[in-house]
Order: structure tokens, then C-alpha cells, then sequence
């Protein structure tokens, strides 16, 4: 139950409508139509764009990011949160709560 409550408590983030990917075994490509910029992206960065598009929370990303590439929990957490924060930066993602202000 705690962890259903904290899990709330985390924005959920979401890609633009404007933003392309495409993958490969190296990573992928990330199209900003919208602003017509290309960005490149490793491995784990298109498996984290695809957890965002099926609506996952930034805990569950890094816990799964743990798992699948046997890092341990804190080093998943911050990877994570600095590829997120990365994307803001970038105006890549956006949480749900800034996509209905606008």
C-alpha cells in the first residue's frame, strides 16, 4: 500500500505530440518535429522513452532499469532521473499536470 501511495506522488511525464523514435541495437533517434532537432539516444535511453509511453512512473522506470541491467537500486535511481531531467531540459517530455495548464 505505501508503495502504491508514493507511487502516486511522482509526476507522470509524457512525450509531446510533436516527438518521434525510432530504434535499433545502438540505441535510437529522437525527432522533435516540432523543432526540428534530432537527438541521439543509447540503449537505455529508448527502453526509458518506451516505459514513459506506456505511462510508467520514474520509480518504476529505475526499478526496472535496475533489474534488466543489474545495477543496484541508487545508481538505476539517479540515472534515470538525470536522463528525465535531461528531457525537460530539452522540452522532449512534459508532466501530465503542465500539459493541462497549457
Amino acid at each position: 500500500m505505501d508503495n502504491e501511495i508514493q507511487e502516486k506522488e511522482w509526476a507522470t511525464y509524457q512525450l509531446p505530440d510533436g516527438i518521434r523514435s525510432t530504434s535499433d541495437q545502438d540505441g535510437g533517434t529522437v525527432l522533435d518535429v516540432d523543432r526540428s532537432r534530432i537527438f541521439r539516444a543509447n540503449v537505455m535511453g529508448v527502453f526509458i522513452l518506451d516505459c514513459l509511453r506506456q505511462g510508467w512512473s520514474e520509480p518504476k522506470i529505475a526499478a526496472d532499469v535496475a533489474s534488466r541491467y543489474a545495477v543496484n537500486q541508487e545508481t538505476a535511481r539517479t540515472d534515470v532521473h538525470e536522463f528525465l531531467e535531461s528531457l525537460k531540459q530539452h522540452n522532449l517530455i512534459h508532466t501530465a499536470r503542465e500539459h493541462e495548464d497549457s
